[in-house]
């Protein structure tokens, strides 16, 4: 009787000491830093699905015979993506939030809600000497990836936006939009800018030679990148694989951003084929994401979306045929919460529900022991 009265009491106390302890105690919280100086990337590469949201995912998994290589993130949670004046996000103010830790205007690319300028994690990791880049699927000055370094009002601002990319020196930058660079209003040709600043210029991803280079853009179509089945081919993947063995040159470490940016064009489009096919070349960048952390023991993935597009929805499939009926309530973005997934040291404490600006403080306080 005594032996059990002890066990129930010891399980009590367990209990009650457990369930009073708040999210800073919890065993994998930011705030639990005898955990995380244990468990502290070296790099970091950051995956954004444009318009994924879990509906995307879950077609795409089911068609691809029930598996994505996402699905090898053991943590995973749940990001709110509502920016500071709308509760549909645009994607501008969704990166935003992302790159400088807080909620903007729609439209606003790096900027505040009144128009001034925000530090990306960009910015701040190129102050301290580490390497970084960009990829998409997009035009290099297109809202995702520009809120890394530009800081406009207007997410439409093209011109403007290439011009602040000129006033930070990533070392990898690949995309569509040349014109934004060469065919500008104001005569300027910012190629012959980036060549006098030490980057190479490639024109295909086939050509892209690291070995030959210290700092790399490379341009894939003048104005949109094509679809993966209009002949973009595998630009993604094989442009992320050559980026990371560009940034691992640097001692200090690196941050990559890789866009998969036409899944929203497709679900705006209402095209199931089309977003599938994006969704399959979003998962073979993330693929070679994922075996670089495996190899490298140093290197944290993370894989979100900026914002559900389409309110796509999946009202049947076949178990035997592995194909699926899709409909879509929009054209536009929707409100739902996107997941989150997490891969190599530190992946751990991106579980739980949380505001999409909270990314951006995770990724500074792991970097910040690496001063």
């Amino acid at each position: 009787m005594k032996k059990l009265i002890f066990l129930f009491t010891s399980f009590y106390i367990f209990f009650s000491i457990t369930c009073s302890r708040g999210p800073d105690y919890y065993p994998g919280s930011i705030n639990d830093e005898s955990r995380i100086k244990k468990e502290v990337p070296k790099n970091i590469i950051f995956l954004i699905g444009d318009g994924m949201g879990l509906s995307q995912i879950s077609g795409a998994s089911f068609v691809n015979d029930n598996y994505l290589n996402l699905e090898q993130c053991s943590d995973i949670g749940l990001i709110k993506t509502q920016s500071a004046n709308k509760y549909i996000t645009g994607s501008a103010a969704s990166a935003t939030a992302f790159a400088t830790g807080e909620k903007t205007n729609n439209l606003f690319v790096g900027v505040d809600v009144n128009g001034n300028p925000l530090v990306s994690i960009v910015e701040l990791l190129e102050e301290k000497d580490y390497a970084t880049g960009i990829i998409t699927t997009s035009f290099i000055a297109d809202a995702t990836v520009a809120a890394f370094y530009a800081h406009v009002d207007d997410r439409y601002k093209h011109e403007q936006i290439t011009s602040d990319l000129m006033l930070v020196d990533m070392e990898f930058i690949a995309g569509g939009g040349q014109k934004h660079f060469d065919q500008r209003t104001d005569g300027l040709n910012l190629i012959d800018t980036m060549l006098s600043n030490g980057y190479t210029v490639y024109y295909d991803y086939d050509d892209v030679v690291v070995e030959d280079s210290e700092k790399i853009v490379l341009f894939i179509a003048e104005a949109k990148p094509p679809s993966y089945a209009d002949g973009r081919g595998d630009f993604l993947p094989e442009t992320t694989r050559k980026a990371l063995k560009l940034l691992k040159k640097n001692r200090n470490g690196f941050f990559l951003v890789v866009e998969g940016a036409q899944i929203d064009w497709a679900c705006a489009e209402f095209d199931k084929d089309y977003y599938l096919e994006e969704m399959f070349d979003f998962d073979r960048a993330i693929e070679v994401a994922l075996d670089f952390a495996m190899q490298e023991k140093n290197t944290l993935v993370v894989i979100t979306g900026d914002h559900e597009t389409g309110g796509l929805g999946i009202p049947a499939g076949d178990l035997e045929t592995h194909s699926i009926e899709v409909e879509f309530i929009t054209d536009e973005h929707t409100g739902a919460m996107v997941p989150v997934f997490a891969f190599g040291p530190g992946s751990n404490n991106f579980t739980g529900i949380y505001e999409n600006n909270e990314l951006f403080d995770k990724f500074k306080y792991f970097f910040r022991f690496n001063d």
